[in-house]
């Protein structure tokens, strides 16, 4: 274990017994595992489906969606460290282990800046944030290493205020320090594939962030950034995740990657890029208590028959599920755990402002009235959806209000081939043209495979040729990073969040310098950077508006199917799982909570 230079100089002598505590812990599970658990046991404490009769059927609607408070700007007065900890974990012990069956989980990389946000499908399990939230769409200061945070009047400047006590696996203690590296690393490196890390690279000063001792620190903005605590949080990517600095520093960053330092529930134990990543329990957290489960083991396992044959015959415990297969697995016995209208599945246009056939908007009007939408709804995806109307932002965003309540109800393209034919003809495509579709299945839409052939089919019927390309999602997300797109079309199904989740997208998808852009178009950017100065909740969102009008006006993007999310999952986890509302993953850290 590498030390820092001055011990003393990070920890606070009041929170040496809290130190201790892991250390003790790790000594009796240390123990324990010498007289051996099994690996395929449910804890004693694990709930049966009976066990919670209080809790919502799993076929029933999650709770994602409920209604959220708007981002404040500053936080009430912190709770005390111990009372955010569930009294039945007091003396618990962690026993057998939680397997999940997953088509992907991001980079497989577990430091932040070289992570995307669908890395926190095993990153919430490691990772602590430090602006919190809770499953129903609250920011919370019992649940993150901010006690407490604050925007100033103008909007140039954020304070967040840090929990004490908190240690790292290692048992250094986290500081400001630590969050300061993280977000500097995220903005000063090119090539970090970081979910969201324009919400930095667009607002905050160059050397903006500035430690205000051990357990505070200010970040300088070059312009408003209403919703920056959001941005920390997991309800986006990995920004708000800290590194421990001196750690780093010693081993560097590929040492580093390979046993990575942070703050969870869990430690990184072993992994095998693209076969599994395994964590263990390593103490009582300071805010979960001792976990459910002894280990955690993620495996990669991309065919969906191969997910269901393992989840029948108890090699593990959830599976992600594609809508077609639910009736045979609730017929089979087993729990469907689904998040109502929880994602929108839609292709982009990529690079559209090169010399590429959907440069013409109505080339990208015309590939968007190709398709049929109610016929892959119903054959693709087995009926569990409806016809997506403007991608990134699913229907089930009325359930915040709706996008368009503020002007007329926007309708679903239609399908209208003769036109789309007549579209191509007027920009000079009558003889059509050659475009390139990846293809690869995703945890939220196993189907990913099936829709890319549906969606080829639709286009050589107005003669656009398609030559369809496999390959993992990660992959191809590194190319649309890289702008190795050009004249390639790929598929996401983006997840239902909070406003403020949907705010900070917008500049990363839609504006002439986000990382992840289509397009470049002065009017969209100045809309965005509209809302981004925006001082208020409420001015931010008649800014949205207007760009979610564009985009559904320009077909910037081609949506294709609102979708209902489901998961599977054996009689060894808790009936009750809450699949909460957070964007990329359902909430896998509630199924190591105890009942």
């Amino acid at each position: 274990m590498t030390s820092h230079p001055n011990p003393s100089s990070r920890l606070n002598p009041a929170s040496w017994p809290r130190l201790l505590l892991p250390a003790l812990t790790l000594l009796a599970l240390a123990i324990l595992a010498a007289c051996g658990s099994s690996a395929t046991t449910a804890p004693t404490t694990a709930p049966t489906a009976t066990a919670a009769p209080q809790a919502p059927a799993p076929t029933a609607a999650p709770t994602a969606m409920a209604q959220p408070t708007m981002a404040p700007t500053s936080a009430p007065t912190p709770a005390p460290v111990a009372a955010t900890r569930p009294p039945a974990a007091m003396g618990a012990t962690p026993e057998g282990e939680l397997v999940l069956g997953l088509t992907g989980y991001g980079n497989e990389v577990p430091i932040p800046w070289q992570e995307i946000a669908f890395g926190k499908n095993y990153g919430r399990f490691i990772w602590d944030y430090i602006v919190g939230t809770t499953d129903d769409a609250q920011l919370s200061t019992d649940t993150g290493l901010a006690e407490s945070w604050e925007m100033s009047a103008d909007g140039l400047s954020w304070n967040f205020k840090l929990r004490q006590g908190i240690p790292f696996h290692n048992g250094e203690e986290f500081i400001a320090e630590d969050m300061k590296f993280a977000l500097d690393q995220t903005m000063t490196i090119p090539e970090s594939p970081a979910s969201y890390k324009n919400q930095l690279l667009c607002c905050v000063m160059e050397n903006g962030i500035d430690l205000v001792g051990d357990y505070e620190f200010n970040v300088r903005m070059s312009q408003p950034q209403i919703f920056l605590n959001w941005d920390l949080t997991d309800a986006q990517g990995n920004l708000g995740v800290p590194v421990d600095k001196s750690h780093y520093d010693a081993v560097g960053e590929d040492d580093y990657a390979r046993n990575p330092v942070h703050t969870g529930v869990y430690r990184w134990a072993d992994h095998l890029k693209g076969d599994f990543i395994k964590l263990e329990a390593w103490g009582e957290h300071w805010r979960e208590g001792v976990p459910l489960w002894q280990s955690v083991l993620i495996k990669t396992i991309p065919e969906e028959s191969t997910r269901i044959a393992a989840l029948k015959t108890g090699e593990v415990d959830v599976i992600n599920l594609s809508r077609e297969r639910v009736s045979e697995i609730e017929d089979a016995g087993f729990r469907v755990y689904p998040r109502p209208g929880q994602a929108v599945i839609g292709f982009y246009f990529h690079q559209q402002y090169e010399d590429v056939p959907w440069n013409d908007v109505r080339v990208r009007q015309a590939m968007s009235i190709a398709i049929d939408r109610e016929e892959i709804v119903e054959f693709i995806f087995a009926g569990r959806g409806s016809p997506g109307i403007v991608y990134p932002m699913p229907l089930s965003g009325e359930v915040y209000g709706g996008w368009d309540r503020w002007g007329p109800k926007l309708e679903p393209y239609p399908y209208d081939p003769d036109q789309a034919r007549a579209l191509l003809e007027e920009a000079g495509y009558g003889d059509g043209f050659s475009i390139t579709m990846h293809s690869y299945p995703r945890p939220d839409a196993p189907e990913g495979p099936r829709l890319v052939e549906a969606m080829a089919g639709y286009f050589q019927a107005i003669g656009i040729d398609v030559e369809i390309q496999p390959i993992d999602s990660a992959t191809s997300i590194a190319q649309r990073l890289a702008w190795e797109l050009s004249n390639t079309m790929t598929y996401l199904d983006a997840p239902n969040r909070p406003f403020p989740g949907f705010a900070g997208l917008m500049f990363t998808l839609e504006h002439s310098d986000g990382a992840a852009t289509s397009a470049h178009d002065p009017e969209m950017d100045a809309l965005v950077e509209a809302m981004q100065g925006a001082l208020s909740p409420e001015e931010a969102e008649a800014e949205f508006l207007k760009i979610y009008r564009m985009i559904y006006d320009k077909y910037i993007h081609l949506p294709v199917a609102n979708l209902d999310v489901s998961y599977a999952g054996s009689d060894r986890i808790h009936a009750d799982w809450d699949r909460a509302w957070r964007s990329w993953e359902p909430n896998y850290l509630d199924l190591v909570r105890r009942r």
